[in-house]
């Protein structure tokens, strides 16, 4: 009987496996709705990011960017390199707007200080015209950068014109950082 029984679970397991193998790209959410894994390319446009003080802007492998609330994560390092992630078919074809650094492409109210370089918190963004699999993206500045250097070590906080507070974390004196801020104009 014992082994009767170890047959009978070895099968269901089997034909478990082989129905979740069939479609391994596909998966069904909340009964109705399928997602599907999409891959990308990602770039930045001149002038972005790491751009600054003559480097070359580079994505790391890890880094997430966000596509109507769906994350892509960058599979290797380099200019312009793979992403991976899911959505819903719906979103196919579809316009949409594509932010790295924040989800929402809001400045953050925290940022980790990279002495000479933009954070990673620096908000970028890119306009699709129809999202499709495969396809590169290129993404922008969304924010205003605020070039200092502090007289001491430790967090720095920016209370900016427009009423935003903004806390670069970890710097060290006599070392030029950038602290990204919403772009505003002031009157003069």
């Amino acid at each position: 009987m014992k082994n009767i029984y170890t047959f009978l679970m070895s099968a269901v397991a089997l034909v478990s496996f082989a129905a979740c193998s069939e479609g391994l790209n596909e998966i069904t959410v909340n009964g109705n709705e399928t997602s599907t894994e999409v891959t990308l390319f990602a770039e930045f446009e001149n002038d972005t990011r790491m751009t600054l003080n003559d480097n070359i802007p580079e994505w790391e492998a890890g880094d997430v960017i966000y596509i109507n609330g769906a994350e892509f994560i960058a599979q290797t390092a380099g200019r312009a390199v793979l992403f991976k992630g899911s959505v819903t078919e719906d979103m196919i074809g579809q316009a949409y707007t594509a932010y790295f650094g924040t989800m929402d492409g809001k400045v953050a109210a925290e940022q980790t200080a990279v002495a000479g370089h933009m954070s990673k918190e620096t908000p970028a963004t890119a306009e699709i015209a129809a999202f499709e699999s495969g396809m590169t993206i290129s993404f922008k500045n969304a924010a205003a950068l605020l070039q200092f250097t502090p007289s001491f070590s430790g967090d720095v906080l920016f209370e900016i014109i427009n009423g935003e507070t903004i806390t670069l974390k970890g710097c060290e004196a006599g070392k030029t950082y950038y602290a990204a801020v919403t772009p505003a104009t002031w009157d003069g």
